[in-house]
């Protein structure tokens, strides 16, 4: 696999959502009310590479949400993430670091 590829793990053009790329009904949509997104930034720690054509499970979590008021953009959420992908044996491949900014 490409160098930092966990990006899409699965998109289907009109049945996707165009922002976090998942399937309808796969979890949670956050918006938190707003209508905007930002890309705050993004870390990936590899444990190996990554094998083309391999499944891989993808575990979430919220790691901090903070409020913020900017001048410019109003009221702005803050959103960061921590994903951990393990392999069909359960083995740990990658972790990584997201910052989401709405707005």
């Amino acid at each position: 696999m490409p160098p930092c590829y966990l990006g899409t793990p699965v998109y289907l053009r009109g049945r996707s959502d165009e922002v976090f790329s998942r399937p309808p009904g796969t979890g949670p949509q956050p918006r938190y009310g707003l209508t905007h997104i930002l890309d705050g930034g993004t870390e990936a720690i590899y444990q190996r590479a990554l094998v083309t054509g391999e499944t891989l499970m993808v575990t979430d979590r919220l790691l901090d949400l903070q409020v913020k008021q900017s001048r410019t953009l109003g009221t702005i959420a803050v959103v960061s993430t921590e994903a951990t992908y393990r392999d069909g044996s359960g083995d740990i491949v990658a972790h990584e670091r997201s910052q989401f900014i709405f707005y």
